[in-house]
């Protein structure tokens, strides 16, 4: 008769947050070679994503099962690596794009997933392929780093939103003087060029990576135009779209700057440690080190540090950081409480039902934190526009240079002019910087008003 052996994932697979991961899979295959397993797939219990290898006893043991399943797991492990990796100076949604799409072509790179809002970029690969060192390297090859978390400086935080303002300043001084305070000519043109370098310095960076990986887009195409305008003369024209780029950059930047530090307040709500009782004495524990079963003691007026149910004790309590709930809810034996909302008067013995990992607030920021993955219909629109629209301005320029003279309806001079003249006017500024824009200015409005939204697309909101 068969037996069954149940085995939580994360006590054989411990990179694996949850049973979708491939390993999971790897793991299964592993195990179902061997002689005496007649099954094995992944089950839950009481809750939780398990294991379960359903064997024959008369065949192998329980203890030789175990073994082999832990074997097995060690081995998927020890090849297959994940890590997660804080990626900074990336400008706008575009970056998380070519770092998936240029890493996921490395070999040894299984997936990868750039998390632009949280600046968090998870990868899973084959570490007899590539390496963790060879990994960092390839980001740093892209114009990125790799950093741990620490404080930043605003200079530091902000610089694409001053070199803008520089780029701005730098064309009202050229524009207005010439036009107005009989500046003379070479001096505007000095302003000029000030502003093509403030407003030009990032696209180019994002246009050059782009198009060194036969990439064409948004970036490239207003480069081209500013470019195109100078040669054209009309500079004043080129650095106002060089600055009405940068600054649509920047204010994505800093809104998203803020959104992620909504996020970070917000999981500074949750208590890092909690007192705990354990073999009949009370001891402080770091959240994590907490297990199902564990009873936590919460005094009045602290905030409560782990998802539970309540085993002994009565009080009200603020759910608001969760629920947004403006008055306390009472709370009493056997009902459920959540980490990061406050106790109230009454002392509370908690039995914790779910790791800190799993806890209510923990899915919340994470949830709050795919924002950038969660786009509107518009801004996907456009990025599916933005992938024909550019190919198709640069070949028409192209063509206009050519074909006309070619075809003798126009001199070169000519030609080649009236091409540049459509390249400025094609250059789509407004398209590139409305959406996204306007959507990650109004998530970060949102969350200095104590409203965390999950992106775009208008699902639901946590007060």
């Amino acid at each position: 008769m068969e037996k069954k052996l149940l085995l939580e994932i994360p006590l054989l697979l411990s990179q694996v947050e949850d049973e979708k991961d491939q390993c999971v899979e790897r793991l299964l295959e592993r195990v179902k070679s061997n002689r005496g397993i007649a099954q094995a797939h992944v089950d839950r219990k009481n809750g939780q994503s398990c294991f379960c290898l359903h064997y024959d006893p008369n065949l192998i043991s329980l203890q030789r099962v175990q073994r082999w399943a832990e074997q097995a797991g060690a081995e998927v492990t020890e090849r297959f690596k994940h890590e997660s990796f804080r990626i900074t100076d990336m400008d706008c949604g575009n970056c998380a794009t070519s770092i998936e799409h240029i890493l996921g072509r490395v070999k040894g790179i299984i997936t990868v997933s750039v998390n632009y809002a949280a600046e968090k970029m998870r990868v899973e690969y084959d570490g007899t392929l590539v390496t963790h060192e060879n990994i960092v390297k390839r980001i740093g090859t892209l114009g990125y780093k790799v950093e741990e978390e620490k404080p930043e400086s605003w200079l530091r935080q902000n610089w694409e939103l001053v070199l803008a303002l520089l780029s701005g300043v730098f064309l009202a001084v050229g524009f207005f003087g010439e036009k107005f305070f009989d500046l003379p000519r070479t001096v505007a043109l000095a302003f000029y060029i000030l502003a093509y370098i403030a407003g030009g310095y990032d696209i180019s960076r994002h246009a050059l990576k782009a198009l060194l990986h036969a990439r064409f887009d948004i970036d490239f195409l207003m480069l081209v135009a500013a470019i195109g305008a100078a040669i054209l003369g009309e500079w004043a024209e080129g650095a106002l779209l060089l600055f009405l780029f940068s600054f649509g950059h920047a204010l994505e930047h800093s809104a998203m700057s803020k959104a992620r530090n909504a996020i970070r307040a917000l999981g500074e709500i949750t208590p890092k440690t909690a007192r705990v009782q354990r073999d009949g004495k009370e001891i402080e524990l770091a959240v994590e080190e907490l297990l199902r079963g564990d009873v936590v003691i919460v005094r009045s007026g602290e905030r409560i540090p782990i998802d539970g149910k309540i085993k002994e004790g009565r009080s009200a309590v603020d759910q608001s950081p969760i629920t947004g709930e403006s008055v306390p809810v009472e709370k009493q034996t056997g009902d459920n409480v959540f980490a990061g909302t406050i106790n109230g008067e009454g002392a509370l013995e908690i039995e914790v039902t779910k790791l800190a990992k799993d806890s209510t607030m923990a899915r919340v920021m994470q949830m709050v934190a795919e924002a950038q993955t969660q786009k509107s219909p518009t801004q996907r629109f456009t990025e599916k526009f933005e992938r024909i629209f550019v190919p198709v301005v640069l070949i028409g320029v192209v063509l206009v240079i050519i074909v006309p003279p070619l075809l003798n309806w126009l001199s070169w001079s000519e030609a080649f002019l009236r091409a540049m003249t459509m390249l400025v006017a094609a250059s789509p500024c407004a398209l590139a910087i409305a959406t996204p824009s306007a959507i990650l200015a109004g998530i970060a409005q949102a969350a200095r008003n104590g409203v965390l939204i999950k992106g775009g697309v208008p699902r639901w909101i946590v007060h």
